[in-house]
């Protein structure tokens, strides 16, 4: 049931933001099924990036078949640091010579860091849930203390400097 929520909001999503793309890629491993199950929903090709090439054979790093010039739908299952978004992007561009202009993930922690990587990279990003509305729905349901709700939102202002209080 979650599954199909979760492929109906990012159809929604789709549709709502009018974007238009031939493939959607999933980063290897966890966005490979949410890429597939909405690649098959729309009837559409999908791709799949490793973090890395393989280290034998064609040495690929991009698993599947993009025709040049492709318009591409980066899927993520969660952005944090927008770093593994970034090597997808690269890595389609350079062995798919594709477009990539849009991506959408399940969940976004909202870092400064990751929104700066996304807006040089020109890649516009959308979330169907962040870190802001976790925090407000625990909140809510009483899941999280005050106190709780405080640290959470200092690590997630500065995750490097509240890691360094713990040293």
């Amino acid at each position: 049931r979650e599954r199909e929520i979760i492929i109906r909001e990012f159809i929604n999503l789709i549709k709502e933001k009018n974007i238009k793309f031939d493939i959607i890629s999933g980063t290897a491993t966890a966005a490979i099924p949410w890429a597939a199950f909405l690649a098959q929903k729309l009837k559409v090709p999908m791709v799949y990036v490793r973090p890395t090439p393989k280290n034998y054979g064609q040495k690929k790093q991009v698993e599947g078949v993009i025709k040049k010039g492709s318009r591409i739908f980066l899927l993520e299952d969660m952005i944090s640091t927008a770093q593994s978004a970034m090597n997808e992007k690269k890595a389609l561009e350079r062995e798919g010579q594709a477009k990539i202009r849009y991506g959408a993930a399940i969940y976004t922690h909202n870092l400064h860091s990751a929104g700066k990587i996304l807006k040089e990279e020109r890649v516009r990003f959308y979330f169907l849930t962040d870190f802001e509305e976790v925090i407000r729905v625990a909140e809510k349901n009483g899941q999280i203390s005050q106190e709780e709700k405080k640290e959470i939102l200092s690590w997630n202002k500065d995750p490097v400097a509240w890691g360094r209080k713990y040293e």
